[in-house]
């Protein structure tokens, strides 16, 4: 990983905390170069995560404050492997229908999902990807949902 490679994993896992902002110099408050240093670091480390993470993700982590609680967020939204989470993303698939959504937002819904679930361990196959889609259209669109169930191949 690029952050153990440049010693910087320490502001992830609390190591490297953050220094004081102020220091006592001439009995008064003065900013810490070390709070300086490390503040700009930081926020560096938090651009590469958000920059390196898909677009959709970073509503999850843009009020963080400091790259640690970036990554708290994110390991805690998307690698917990437990057994509930895994049933809860599979529930909110199973439910989730294009209603009045354009098709474009139901997809990426149902794209995140899966997503989601590939991440705590339980990916999606291509097959139940598809009769999640079929399903989640309704009778708006069954012209296309028979045509596609109708293959004699899949689709991919």
């Amino acid at each position: 990983m690029l952050m153990r490679g440049h010693n910087l994993f320490g502001h992830l896992d609390g190591y490297r905390p953050a220094p004081a902002r102020t220091v006592a110099q001439n009995n008064q408050d003065i900013e810490n170069p070390a709070f300086v240093s490390w503040y700009r670091q930081d926020q560096l480390i938090q651009n590469a995560i958000l920059a390196s993470v898909d677009p959709n993700l970073t509503a999850t982590v843009v009020t963080a404050s400091t790259s640690q609680a970036v990554w708290d967020a994110l390991h805690t939204a998307y690698a917990n492997k437990s057994q509930t989470r895994i049933f809860s993303l599979r529930d909110h698939l199973a439910r989730l229908a294009k209603e009045t959504l354009p098709v474009a937002d139901y997809l990426h819904q149902v794209r995140s999902l899966c997503d989601e679930l590939a991440t705590a361990g339980a990916p999606v196959s291509n097959e139940e990807l598809i009769v999640k889609i079929l399903t989640g259209l309704r009778l708006k669109f069954r012209e296309i949902s028979a045509a596609i169930r109708a293959r004699d191949s899949a689709i991919s």
